[in-house]
């Protein structure tokens, strides 16, 4: 697939046919149709929108086309946001499109990510967007990010590389607004800069007061074959959270930058050594 998320549930059919049809011309939708696990007649009603596919078909037929979890997630969720006669199943599937969406038009290549992994390359890029006029002076910027002038000045002239920046007319930096991740690739790059944020969170832990920062930590117990789920549901619950105060933002003056990360992992899987 060349996009991770479309936004009509019949896309995820249509384009792996059309990729498997430009590699062999002769390839027939009936073909397709005994390839993925449904009959000729049932893809035919489904691309021609006189049926839906229920979530346990859209799971099997996920499976035969190579969908990640979440973009099996996402398939479902615009069946649901579609089909759904409960007004809140409507409501929350909406939302979870609607979050995938934003974040996927947001997004940078791990190629891209891999040269700008220290954490201070985005923390300048919301910088600009925070102030730009302001933040633009390298020595303000470096001094407000407790970082030498050099690594500032280097870190900048990669993001200018990569056209996440540039000066507009009259000298300020100017942000092309991508700054989320987009590939969902275990990669080096992405552990050092989750590692980074980490250990600025454990900074505050020890050096913020409560009122300027938020700490908690659980415990529990869950079955093993719903971990996946859950974790699609935590990254849209705090894409959920965050959004309304970041499209008020857009319209108000932003004097604060924050750091948010999220953890959920195996306790039983860690070594005792690491404790």
């Amino acid at each position: 697939m060349s996009l991770q998320f479309f936004s009509e549930h019949r896309e995820y059919l249509k384009r792996e046919y059309e990729a498997r049809l430009s590699r062999r011309p002769l390839y027939s939708q009936r073909a397709f149709a005994r390839d993925i696990g449904l009959s000729s007649s049932a893809l035919n009603d489904y691309f021609n929108g006189r049926i839906r596919l229920s979530s346990g078909r859209v799971a099997q037929v996920s499976k035969s086309i190579g969908l990640t979890t979440e973009q099996r997630q996402h398939w479902i969720d615009l069946l649901e946001m579609k089909y759904a006669k409960a007004p809140e199943i409507k409501k929350i599937s909406e939302l979870r499109v609607k979050s995938r969406m934003q974040s996927q038009s947001h997004s940078i290549s791990l190629d891209q990510f891999k040269v700008i992994s220290d954490w201070y390359h985005l923390a300048y890029v919301e910088l600009i967007q925070m102030d730009a006029e302001k933040y633009s002076d390298l020595k303000v910027s470096a001094a407000a990010l407790g970082l030498p002038l050099k690594s500032l000045k280097l870190g900048v002239k990669r993001l200018e590389d990569l056209t996440l920046l540039k000066k507009d007319a009259n000298g300020f930096y100017t942000v092309n607004p991508s700054t989320t991740l987009g590939d969902n690739i275990p990669s080096m790059a992405v552990r050092q800069f989750h590692s980074q944020m980490i250990k600025k969170a454990n900074a505050a832990l020890e050096e913020q007061p409560m009122q300027h920062r938020f700490a908690s930590s659980t415990m529990v117990a869950l079955p093993k074959a719903e971990i996946e789920k859950i974790m699609a549901d935590i990254k849209f619950l705090a894409l959920k959270y965050l959004d309304p105060y970041l499209v008020q933002s857009q319209n108000s003056k932003k004097d604060a930058l924050y750091g948010f990360t999220l953890q959920f992992f195996d306790l039983l899987a860690q070594k005792e050594s690491s404790l």
